[in-house]
């Protein structure tokens, strides 16, 4: 019997706080890989999902300096491979600690971390405007309590933090309490939608940025973060092909989940998130499975893959419930920190 190819997902953040990470791995067969969980906190219950991981290390938070250190001796001690992101700071963290991981045999499916910055300091408005792609009426939030603002905003509106985070907004008084949240990352912008017409689609490319396969989805239900918790695929070449030029045009590589509005004959760009969506999970009702193929593109071994999509009419739904992680919980007692 062949080893397991062993593959990580950084960040499992599950329940309400949920990020993709736990969800990655769970789409993974275990008789083909062996699965390990990169957590950041100790009460992360992304560790408790039955069947989704083999294994689970702690790591320091992405922004300590001890991270890429102890990220290099768990990839080792592991015999990591492969490390996905398992949330969108996750990918720009795996892109500054590329350079580092060549050299212990494992990869990444996202290489540059220059598009990665570009957008959380320029921002996604910007960026899409200068490459002249069509986007929602962004614009930005003054630091401060008080919106000002030169047009009347229809509502809701999608606040949008320069780390990826969202807020929903209904009113001026909830637009103010959504800035407050996510201004700590700096830069927030805004961006009225309707969310009957909102869509998200999910790209993989390998690093020449050759389209390995994608996804499109509409959310039937989500939270006031637009994090959706209940959609169905669909069939959407124009949104696809929409979403192509975007992450062409942005010069990303590896997955990458886009949100957009539909507006006449066009698909105008909403936001843009390295890594994968909550839904990803549907790769299991059908059609190409993304997320092996963005394995293969970490390994460099996407030479031979066609681009093909997921089929339309696959379900995804998630529940969660507020709870408190026990810490003495057998699972969490024995998760091993590495520094």
């Amino acid at each position: 019997m062949s080893e397991l190819l062993t593959v990580a997902a950084l960040d499992i953040r599950d329940g309400p706080e949920a990020v993709p990470g736990a969800s990655v791995l769970a789409t993974l067969d275990p008789r083909r890989y062996r699965r390990v969980g990169l957590a950041l906190d100790r009460n992360e219950p992304g560790v408790l999902r039955d069947g989704a991981l083999d294994a689970a290390v702690l790591l320091p938070p992405l922004d300590d300096p001890r991270f890429s250190g102890a990220l290099v001796a768990t990839i080792l001690r592991e015999k990591i491979r492969v490390v996905l992101p398992g949330s969108a700071p996750a990918a720009t963290a795996l892109t500054r600690a590329a350079p580092l991981l060549q050299p212990c045999g494992c990869g990444t499916p996202i290489r540059d971390a220059a598009p990665l910055e570009a957008l959380a300091q320029v921002g996604v408005g910007d960026l899409c405007r200068r490459f002249g792609i069509p986007l929602g009426r962004f614009f930005e939030l003054p630091n401060d309590d008080v919106l000002q603002t030169s047009v009347e905003l229809p509502w809701p509106v999608l606040l949008i933090g320069a780390d990826g985070r969202r807020v929903r907004a209904g009113d001026e008084w909830e637009v103010i309490h959504g800035r407050r949240e996510l201004s700590s990352a700096g830069r927030v912008s805004a961006v009225p939608v309707d969310p009957t017409r909102l869509i998200e689609a999910f790209l993989v490319t390998d690093a020449s940025q050759r389209l390995l396969g994608g996804a499109a989805a509409r959310v039937l239900s989500d939270d006031s973060r637009q994090r959706p918790w209940m959609a169905v695929t669909v069939d959407n070449p124009e949104l696809l092909e929409a979403a192509k030029r975007a992450v062409l045009a942005l010069d990303l590589t590896g997955p990458v989940t886009l949100l957009l509005q539909w507006e006449g004959p066009a698909h105008q760009i909403i936001d843009v998130v390295p890594g994968f969506p909550l839904w990803i999970e549907v790769v299991l009702g059908g059609g190409p499975h993304l997320v092996e193929r963005a394995v293969a593109a970490a390994l460099g071994e996407a030479e031979s893959v066609k681009p093909e999509f997921t089929p339309a009419g696959i379900l995804f739904s998630q529940s969660f419930e507020d709870f408190v992680v026990d810490p003495d919980h057998p699972v969490l007692s024995k998760l091993e920190s590495v520094v």
